[in-house]
């Protein structure tokens, strides 16, 4: 594999926007000292017409391509991996320091050649990747692999069945080869007597795979999902980002009052604490412009990465159910056998290494192809999925969890929180000897608690 890997930002010239462009690495080639600016900015013509009825697939794809071959080095690179070999492949990384250089169509990406849209080739040669660099030092980004893999539903789409949703998950679940924990989260009835029917039929055929399955609730849906130590946390719901990105679900309540929005409402920094678990490897945001900027403000598919999620997949505008359940069962299907690798590895007791985070990709770019239901170029709908992956690579380490139930596995999570939060106010403070030993207190409370969850 030979990557590409551009940095983009923005800069104020007298008032104009200007996005510059620098080639941090190039397909194998010397990358070029210095960065050029980009003749376009994310409120193009061409980039609007993306949401015009029909949308202009091509046309804005053709303008980035036209706004990056402007340069020669560029060009050349584009042209030179126009025609790879069978086995080879070119994924382009683009790392996004400000919200207009992320609100640009990448995934439109159309250049010359038999392969036009690179997002869309059929052998995955030339996959489309954001970055997410937080503002720290690199450092290791280790999580954790138990003997299961954990997966926590949330199924709130205010209006919406999330039955097709389940249906989707729970098919490629069916067959995955290691036990997996789901706690699914709901606000129809509908949905949860349909996971419970599941559950009845995996137990019936001996499945290892276990189900719990609640209603949404407000004060409990974050401390459920932090409980649950997930690898995979998948929200089905609505999202907004016209002043701040916003995710919305509805509640049981809502849904037997027929309310068309959802009474919760989640940000980004609701969800800072879930980022950081050790146990987390991915968030998927099906969900409405969970991957667009908002005026001025990054996507909250961004903000996740940089508090500290791996990977987050989500959506640059909203979609039809019919494409986000159609969008789940691809990557599902796509995703979930390579992870069955990853669990293979564990078993025969590999050495852990850096998790490739071609799984993500590769996974999303199928699902791309499946939402091509008419002419790629009149249909917007595959250019939304999106990728972001943090900076750091992902590694993934091996430790069981000890055997507790959910009420147990909150109680013990939410006491961790207090004492961090607690810890966090101390860690800056010299102080004095009895500092010091509140520090060393609060250290050892913490790793007691850990040892309760994970051996």
């Amino acid at each position: 594999m030979s990557r590409g890997f551009f940095v983009v930002t923005t800069m104020d010239t007298g008032g104009k926007r200007v996005n510059l462009l620098l080639v941090n690495e190039a397909f194998d080639s010397a990358a070029p000292m210095g960065a050029f600016q980009l003749t376009c900015t994310a409120d193009d013509k061409e980039f609007l017409t993306l949401r015009a009825q029909p949308p202009s697939v091509r046309k804005a794809g053709r303008r980035l391509y036209e706004a990056l071959a402007q340069n020669k080095f560029i060009e050349m690179l584009f042209l030179a991996t126009e025609q790879p070999a069978p086995d080879e492949s070119y994924p382009l990384f683009v790392r996004l320091d400000t919200p207009d250089a992320e609100a640009l169509p990448w995934e439109a990406l159309c250049t010359p050649g038999p392969s036009h849209f690179r997002a869309l080739d059929p052998n995955v040669r030339w996959p489309i990747t954001r970055v997410a660099v937080p503002p720290r030092r690199p450092e290791p980004l280790v999580r954790v692999i138990g003997k299961e893999l954990r997966l926590a539903v949330v199924l709130g789409a205010a209006g919406v069945s999330g039955v097709n949703e389940w249906t989707s998950i729970s098919n490629a679940i069916a067959t995955f080869p290691s036990p997996v924990e789901l706690l699914i989260l709901v606000s129809e009835p509908a949905a949860r007597t349909a996971i419970q029917e599941t559950q009845a039929q995996w137990q019936a055929s001996g499945s290892l795979h276990h189900i719990e399955v609640e209603y949404i609730e407000d004060s409990t849906l974050v401390p459920r999902l932090r409980a649950h130590l997930p690898n995979l946390v998948h929200f089905f719901c609505h999202g907004f980002a016209d002043v701040t990105p916003l995710l919305e679900l509805e509640t049981l309540t809502d849904r037997r009052a027929r309310r068309d929005r959802g009474s919760i409402s989640i940000g980004s920094a609701h969800l800072d604490a879930l980022c950081r678990r050790k146990s987390l490897w991915a968030i998927v945001l099906n969900c409405c412009q969970g991957a667009r900027a908002a005026p001025q403000l990054y996507s909250m598919a961004r903000e996740l990465v940089i508090a500290g999620t791996p990977t987050v997949v989500a959506m640059r505008e909203s979609v039809e159910v019919i494409d986000a359940n159609v969008f789940t069962q691809e990557f599902y299907a796509k995703l979930l056998p390579q992870l069955a690798q990853q669990f293979r590895k564990r078993s025969l007791g590999t050495t852990p290494e850096a998790f490739d985070e071609m799984i993500w990709v590769r996974a999303v770019h199928y699902a791309r192809q499946a939402l091509v239901h008419m002419n790629p170029d009149t249909c917007a709908a595959w250019t939304y999925p999106v990728v972001y992956v943090h900076r750091d690579k992902l590694t993934l380490e091996a430790r069981d969890l000890h055997p507790l139930t959910p009420d147990e596995r909150l109680r013990i999570t939410s006491e961790l929180d207090l004492l961090r939060t607690l810890r966090a106010t101390l860690e800056f403070n010299l102080g004095s000897t009895e500092v010091k030993q509140q520090r060393t207190g609060l250290d050892d409370q913490i790793t007691a608690l850990e040892q309760q969850i994970a051996v």
